[in-house]
């Protein structure tokens, strides 16, 4: 697997991957909170392009995934499943139920629930994007179905197979990946639904985080002033993605097999080279905090969204649901995340020195 050393192995905590958090939920915010017509102008294109941000947290994922998994295997000489899968759903479920159960109500309170159900008991099944949502609160939330799809099968793969399995898994969904995107292009499907929701095109991003924490010793060192530099160059493969080969456009149709698979693959190096870069930047205390919270900026930053827009508009209405998303987020995190994660740190192989 790694060739960390027992002591080494016994923890690990970059607190440089809880900015990337922050700033992948700042994309995601962006991407939802600019209204879009589907004009083609540079601000829609921009606000296309953020939506990347949720590639990012994938990213992100698997490579953290890998790296635990693999320092466990050489702290302990093998994977505890069970306590793999308890951390996972102390992580993930409670706020994930409590974010359904938002949108449930909100369901209910309109008297749009039945007409609603088919999604929402696919989000309790974690199979939220195989349905289309449509025009439903907690929507956004089809992103943690695919994640949970990922941990069904790659944790176990780690286990038995070891670092070499972890290379050809990735290769494998790579291909499938790619394979999807060949199809979807022959039917002509909507880039920004049929595709976007597709499990096999996005796991092509935790491949892409897996091959990143397999090659983690040999990823370069930059200053700070290049690492900046291969920052606003992924954000420029972001816009690329979105204006040139049409990933994330409104109402547009899948335009070539070519153009879809070149399309993702920017957005799976450019969101790589972001973790990278990142890692060689200064970590402030309070990005840090936001990165923690990321979790819940995400679940409730639409309902949020929702209920200021619907009252006030433009830059102030945008600026006024990203602070009480945030104010909501760290009660939270403080008052009802807090409780499962401390007991979530009972199952840890790896220390991480941090919820």
């Amino acid at each position: 697997m790694d060739s960390v050393s027992h002591k080494t192995a016994a923890a690990f905590y970059r607190p440089q991957l809880d900015v990337v958090r922050f700033f992948a939920f700042l994309a995601v915010f962006i991407h939802h909170a600019i209204p879009r017509t589907g004009s083609g102008s540079a601000s829609e294109i921009f606000a296309d392009s953020m939506g990347f941000g949720l590639c990012l947290f994938f990213v992100l994922s698997a490579y953290l995934i890998t790296l635990l998994l693999a320092r466990e295997h050489v702290a302990t000489g093998s994977i505890n499943m069970g306590a793999f899968y308890i951390r996972r759903i102390l992580r993930i479920w409670p706020l994930y139920l409590l974010g359904l159960s938002i949108g449930i109500a909100r369901a209910f309170h309109h008297g749009v629930l039945h007409d609603q159900k088919a999604w929402f008991i696919a989000a309790l099944l974690f199979a939220g994007n195989l349905v289309f949502p449509g025009n439903i609160l907690m929507s956004h939330l089809w992103s943690i179905s695919i994640e949970e799809q990922f941990y069904l099968f790659f944790p176990t793969s780690c286990r038995f197979f070891g670092r070499r399995g972890m290379l050809v898994i990735a290769c494998v969904l790579i291909l499938l990946a790619n394979l999807t995107l060949i199809h979807m292009a022959q039917v002509h499907a909507d880039p920004d639904v049929t595709i976007w929701f597709n499990s096999f095109v996005q796991f092509e991003m935790f491949a892409t985080g897996i091959l990143l924490a397999l090659a983690d010793r040999l990823l370069p060192r930059w200053s700070i002033p290049v690492s900046l530099l291969v920052v606003a160059a992924c954000i420029g493969g972001w816009l690329l993605a979105a204006g040139h080969f049409h990933l994330k456009t409104m109402g547009s149709k899948a335009h070539s097999a070519a153009s879809l698979c070149a399309g993702y693959a920017l957005v799976a190096v450019a969101c790589g080279l972001l973790i990278v870069a990142f890692q060689q930047l200064p970590a402030p205390r309070p990005f840090i905090y936001s990165g923690r919270i990321s979790y819940g900026l995400y679940v409730f930053h639409l309902p949020v969204l929702a209920a200021v827009t619907s009252h006030v508009h433009g830059l102030v209405g945008i600026g006024l649901t990203l602070l009480l998303t945030y104010v909501v987020a760290a009660i939270s995190y403080r008052y009802f995340e807090t409780p499962f994660l401390r007991l979530k740190r009972r199952f840890e192989r790896i220390k991480t020195f941090a919820p």
